[in-house]
């Protein structure tokens, strides 16, 4: 511990995927996930943990692809599909 009363621990994390994650059915494969914690004591307690991981990291060792996106982007919104307010840009057309 320095003397500014903190300590930073480097872990990882190990196991096998074998039960359902996130409504995703186990895969079997082994994950490894490697992290850090910095820990700040006073005195005879430990007053805060800060831990910190690289969220990418588990899911592409189970098979699965990370898309970093906007939630939207002009008429468009965006989840685990795509959603249009409008059929296409530009003024309405009349029926």
């Amino acid at each position: 511990m320095g003397d500014d009363g903190v300590v930073c621990a480097g872990w990882t994390m190990t196991g096998t995927h074998g039960g359902p994650h996130q409504g995703l059915p186990p895969t079997g494969r082994s994950v490894r996930l490697p992290g850090a914690d910095v820990i700040r004591v006073e005195g005879d307690r430990v007053r805060s943990v800060t831990g910190d991981f690289d969220t990418t990291v588990l899911p592409a060792q189970l098979g699965l692809q990370v898309i970093v996106q906007p939630t939207s982007v002009g008429p468009f919104s965006f989840g685990t599909s795509v959603h249009a307010s409008r059929a296409a840009p530009g003024p309405a057309r009349s029926a």
